[in-house]
């Protein structure tokens, strides 16, 4: 599973326990589970490792990094997490973690999910404008980071 080398790379640990009882990130880790019946897929997983490899130190400490959220419609949090991250960063991070998942292109991964795929992101991005003047240093190192794990190496 792609998302356990990722999150292993990143620093945080995916454990096995159902968001919809918490969160998908609580503070410390992030769920392996949606519900007791249904696991998150290795996109979902990417796509949350991301957001934690994105936040800053003070985020990771967050139920949700910070970011607020509702969970999804059919599976709704108990409690709503804290908003402390103000919009435009909470939008950039978002762009960012696009961003990287179409860098990373991972078809055989991403084809599975409708939204959440590169190619749903490109789309999404050219609507909105979004291009790489959105990451930042870090970002840019944790896209070569993670390149240089699922890309095949030369030579």
């Amino acid at each position: 599973m792609l998302a356990m080398l990722f999150a292993e790379l990143c620093g945080v640990q995916i454990v096995d326990r159902c968001a919809v009882d918490s969160y998908f990130y609580d503070g410390e880790n992030i769920a392996l589970r949606l519900s007791k019946e249904k696991d998150l897929t290795d996109a979902d997983l990417i796509h949350e490792v991301l957001h934690f490899a994105v936040a800053t130190p003070g985020q990771r400490v967050l139920p949700e990094y910070g970011l607020g959220g509702r969970g999804l419609p059919r599976f709704p949090y108990k409690d709503e997490p804290k908003q402390s991250v103000d919009k435009p960063e909470r939008n950039r991070q978002e762009r960012v973690i696009q961003l990287i998942t179409i860098e990373l292109d991972l078809p055989d991964i991403f084809s599975t999910n409708k939204i959440g795929n590169p190619e749903w992101y490109r789309k999404t991005m050219a609507k909105f404008g979004v291009s790489r003047n959105d990451m930042n240093e870090s970002d840019e190192k944790l896209l070569e980071s993670l390149q240089n794990l699922v890309l095949p190496k030369a030579g």
